[in-house]
Order: C-alpha cells, then structure tokens, then sequence
C-alpha cells in the first residue's frame, strides 16, 4: 500500500467515527452489579447483593460532551429491598472516540424497606468509569463504580452495563 492510500483509509475511518461520536439522541440502558460494600442501617454491613437498573437516556447536542438520563433501580439485601428513581447527568472525556471515560452525578428518591419498616430518603450517587462504543453498530458497554449515599446509608459498587443509542 502506498502512503496516499493509507492516509485515505485512516481518514475516512476517523471521520465515521468522530461522525458517531458528535451524533446526539435517546439511548436506553442496562445495569448489573453486586455490592462491593453495603453499610445500611438495621441490615447486614459488607454483603454482596443483586442488583438491578434500567435507564432512558439523552446525550446533548452540544460541543460539551454529557448526557442525562432517568434511571430506575431495584436492589435486593437478603430480605431487605430498596428500590431508587433518580436523575444522572454523566459528562464523557471528549475526543476518544471509541473508549471513554466520564464521570457523573445523580439525585433522586430511594424507598428502603428494612426488615418492616419503609422509608423515602434522599439520594445522592457518585460515579466513575469507561464506555467501550462498537464501531457502527448504535450500542456501547460500560463498567463503573457508583457510590450512593441516602440519609445515614451508604454503597458502593460495581456496575456492568449495556446501552443502545436511537
């Protein structure tokens, strides 16, 4: 292959991908993960546990890369259940077109039912983490760690997920 061809194929590949990468749109998501650590009130502290979310999503047309989104979650801690509505809003480091990192924000209500009490608390949640896009294809799967915090309770953990952009 000579050099021009070569710069051809480099260019025309960078600019599918910067193409995707500048698209703006809906996406919806996916989310696992067990507790790395839970220290909740009334409950077992440092307990792996199930967890589960779903998300609808909409990153902004903007030179800024973030997005926002509305999640709903379900964990479940032995027989202790806590389920979450909560707005994120995730900015992404710009210029990486196929892997990037971000970092986020959220607030929200979450409902905790400890043994037979009910309670609605505040939340607030921290996260961190990497999203892989598959070139040409509108879906990326992330990894990240999320911190939560809600009236005396905190968790961390580990999240795997799935998003499809349309």
């Amino acid at each position: 292959m000579n050099m021009k061809k070569i710069t051809t194929i480099i260019t025309a590949l960078s600019t599918v991908l910067l193409i995707q990468e500048a698209n703006a749109g809906f996406y919806m998501g996916a989310n696992i993960s067990g507790y790395s650590k839970a220290d909740l009130e009334k409950t077992i502290q440092d307990k792996d546990a199930m967890f589960w979310s779903v998300a609808l999503g909409y990153k902004l047309p903007f030179l800024i890369p973030l997005s926002i989104e509305a999640e709903y979650s379900q964990n479940k801690l032995e027989m202790d259940t806590m389920k979450t509505f909560n707005a994120n809003a995730y900015f992404f480091v710009p210029f990486i077109p196929i892997v990037s990192p971000y970092v986020g924000v959220g607030v929200g209500n979450t409902k905790v039912k400890l043994e037979t009490e009910a309670k609605n608390n505040l939340l607030t949640q921290y996260m961190g983490g990497v999203m892989v896009k598959v070139p040409f294809f509108p879906v990326a799967a992330n990894i990240e760690y999320r911190y939560m915090d809600f009236h005396k309770n905190n968790i961390s953990q580990v999240v795997m997920g799935i998003k499809y952009m349309f």
